[in-house]
């Protein structure tokens, strides 16, 4: 709704990164001014070449060497080891993660209706709030640490075989 209020009447195209393998499209406007394309999809790309193209070219962004997809620091979809890495590898981003998370805890509430609806917390994710998830992606860490399985694979895959999240799971902007 903010990025349709924001776009207006005005056209626009919206190029969404969406790979040919992921299961999902994402959020497509229904206002005829604004169309989404999916070159990724439309190029038949999935994660082995998007890693071809980054690698021969750029390089792999710095953020891949802890989180499996691009996104905001603050994107409540991230895996809980993702949040970790933040904490671990930008712990100003991770510290204002975690004052917005304290802000929205302090003042979260709507109103519906005449009744007046306060939260009784609010954190990123469902599995509690930034610290806790921090906590149990070290504690699996650890586990993986003494699982001998794990040092066979590739940074990748551990971080994919994560079961707090889904490799479908999108971005609130690219969720329908």
């Amino acid at each position: 709704k903010p990025f349709e209020e924001f776009v207006g009447q005005d056209n626009c195209v919206t190029y969404i990164g969406i790979r040919a393998d992921e299961n999902r499209k994402g959020y497509i406007s229904q206002k005829d001014n604004i169309k989404a394309v999916f070159p990724f999809i439309d190029d038949r790309l999935v994660l082995d070449d998007v890693y071809k193209i980054l690698n021969d070219s750029i390089g792999l962004p710095e953020y891949y060497k802890w989180r499996t997809r691009s996104g905001c620091y603050f994107c409540f979809f991230q895996r809980h080891g993702e949040w970790l890495g933040l904490k671990r590898n930008h712990p100003e981003l991770f510290k204002k993660a975690k004052e917005y998370e304290q802000k929205k805890r302090e003042k979260f509430s709507w109103n519906k209706g005449k009744q007046s609806i306060k939260a009784k917390g609010y954190t990123w994710n469902e599995a509690g709030s930034l610290d806790e998830i921090v906590k149990k992606a070290e504690e699996k860490e650890l586990q993986n640490k003494e699982n001998k399985d794990s040092k066979s694979k590739t940074w990748q895959n551990i971080i994919a075989d994560d079961d707090d999240d889904s490799e479908d799971s999108p971005c609130f902007i690219c969720h329908k």
